[in-house]
Order: C-alpha cells, then structure tokens, then sequence
C-alpha cells in the first residue's frame, strides 16, 4: 500500500507535467485489482491520461469503471466527450443529460457538441435548459465555422444570429 502512495504521486507529478505515458506507467503500478474506494483517483486520472493521449477507447473502459462507484459530474463530462470523440453520439448524449442540472456544464457541453458538428444536439441542450441564448449559440457555431475553413456557412451562422439578436431586441420592446 505504501508503494501505491509512491506510484499515484509519480503519477500525479508526470500527470502535471503532461508526460502522459509515465503518468499511466506509474498509476498503473498501483494495486488496481484491489476493491479500495480510494483508487478511483488513480483509475480516473489513467481514464484522463489516456484521454489526453486521445486515446478515447481506453479513456472510456476507466472512466466507465469510476461511474460504476460515483457518478461524479467531472466524470460523466469527460466519458461523455470521449463518447463524442469516436462517434457515439447517442451514447454521449445519454452522458450529457445527466450533467444538465449544472447549470456551469451547459456552454461547455454545446461547444464540445458543435466541435463535434453535432449542432442539432447542440440546439437541443440549449433548448432543454434554458442556460444559454440561441444568440450565444450562433456565435458558438459560427465560430468554429470560421476556424474550420467554413466560411460561407460561417457567415450564414453571423447572418442569423445578427437577425435573433434584432428579433429579440424588438420583442422587448
């Protein structure tokens, strides 16, 4: 036991310098066969690793192991994303309807969305919670739309957002 102590800190330290690989390497020495609640840190932070690694396969199986003890919003976030990462968008968005009651979740998760190009899901949260303007969400869109190139839908995106922003704005009126 005293070794995992060891192992989770080398872990932890190559984890915060970015050298993903000796971070799993050492969480990995850890007796992870053990049933200790205390190795959910070392079992999410190999998750976390790999899924810095993109290697969003492996970052799922312990991320997926984490939930089966606490279904911690930090936790479902990131196996949410790595669900998106390889295509599962259904099975992300199942991951992502658990975390709409934190209200500080709903931007972050429309953009992975819509980096994703999954814009009508993207609408759908918007629309579900509340949280976030259809204004802020073309912006969002268009956005990532100009990053990628994407310029005539880039500013059809502006376009329509600019058109909401004036239709609001005469509602209130």
């Amino acid at each position: 036991i005293e070794n995992d102590i060891v192992y989770e800190r080398l872990g932890d330290a190559y984890f915060g310098l970015q050298d993903f690989e000796n971070a799993i390497q050492n969480f990995k020495q850890c007796h992870l066969e053990q049933d200790d609640p205390n190795l959910m840190h070392t079992i999410y932070m190999i998750g976390l690793s790999y899924f810095h690694l993109q290697d969003y396969d492996h970052a799922i199986s312990y991320f997926e192991d984490v939930l089966l003890e606490n279904e911690t919003p930090e936790v479902l976030y990131n196996c949410a994303v790595s669900y998106l990462c390889i295509g599962k968008v259904s099975r992300a968005m199942d991951y992502f309807e658990k975390l709409l009651d934190n209200d500080y979740l709903i931007e972050p998760i429309c953009q992975e969305l819509i980096f994703t190009n999954c814009f009508d899901e993207a609408d759908q949260i918007a629309q579900k919670t509340n949280m976030i303007s259809s204004a802020s969400l073309s912006r969002i869109k268009a956005d990532y739309l100009f990053t990628n190139n994407r310029l005539d839908e880039a500013l059809f995106m502006k376009k329509t957002m600019i058109l909401i922003t004036q239709i609001s704005y005469f509602m209130k009126s």
